[in-house]
């Protein structure tokens, strides 16, 4: 399912979003893009000592950008104008990762 989201103090930035409800762990739980800068959500599944499954979430950032060849790249490096964008990437994440642990837990 995708996801555009028009947010953040720059109103140009439309942050796209893309779950992974498939249960499939080689793919990130979540996507989130603008403009070249795509931050992915990784949901692990971790075994407590009690018995019970907990999920942790980690992050991966990059940006994609087209070479000279017209070829699509990636990296991870970034300059000071990204530093916007990455933050609104890392603050609509956390937004859809509480929402998310809000609705699991209200059936508990």
């Amino acid at each position: 399912m995708r996801l555009r989201i028009q947010r953040g103090m720059n109103k140009k930035m439309v942050i796209e979003v893309e779950y992974n409800n498939s249960g499939d762990s080689d793919k990130p739980a979540m996507k989130f893009k603008d403009r070249g800068l795509e931050l992915a959500v990784w949901a692990n599944n971790m075994k407590q000592s009690d018995g019970t499954t907990k999920v942790i979430h980690s992050f991966t950032i990059q940006k994609n950008f087209l070479d000279r060849d017209g070829n699509w790249q990636s990296n991870k490096n970034f300059n000071p104008g990204d530093l916007l964008g990455i933050s609104e990437l890392f603050l609509e994440a956390h937004r859809k990762i509480n929402i998310k642990f809000e609705i699991m837990n209200s059936f508990e």
